[in-house]
């Protein structure tokens, strides 16, 4: 089992410039959760296009609702959007925005497309996040199961 990460300021180089990401608060994981439940409609939005008003609406309501119950914080769910570039991106602008105004969600974007390792692992770490954890282990991974 990996180690405990605790949040910690952490430094990443981008473009000959090197940008404190400071340690993610709560906050930042709700923002994040909002953003990427914000995504998720757009996406589900262009999936409804085309189809019956009837069968639009149910789809709606069942996209609304796991919106609501699963895109949270502390949620599987959240955990396995988080790996997406773009909650990664926008988690890792957070950080950096504190410390570096001018930073924006762009620079961010490019960054993680551009150094995905090691951007990602930064990003992680100033989150409390292990790169290489499980963050829903096993009864076996923990040795609870006998």
């Amino acid at each position: 089992m990996s180690d405990i990460v605790m949040p910690a300021a952490q430094t990443l180089k981008f473009k000959g410039k090197v940008y404190q990401l400071q340690p993610a608060e709560d906050q930042d994981f709700e923002d994040v959760a909002a953003f990427m439940r914000a995504e998720y409609m757009i996406e589900e939005k262009k999936h409804m296009a085309g189809l019956p008003l009837e069968l639009a609406k149910y789809a709606w309501d069942k996209a609304t609702d796991f919106k609501n119950k699963s895109l949270r914080p502390g949620k599987i769910e959240f955990s396995e959007a988080l790996k997406s570039i773009k909650a990664l991106s926008y988690l890792c602008w957070l950080q950096v925005k504190k410390a570096h105004s001018d930073f924006t969600i762009e620079q961010a974007t490019e960054c993680i497309n551009e150094q995905f390792l090691e951007a990602t692992e930064t990003t992680l770490k100033a989150a409390g996040i292990s790169a290489d954890s499980n963050p829903f282990p096993t009864p076996q991974e923990t040795g609870a199961a006998k």
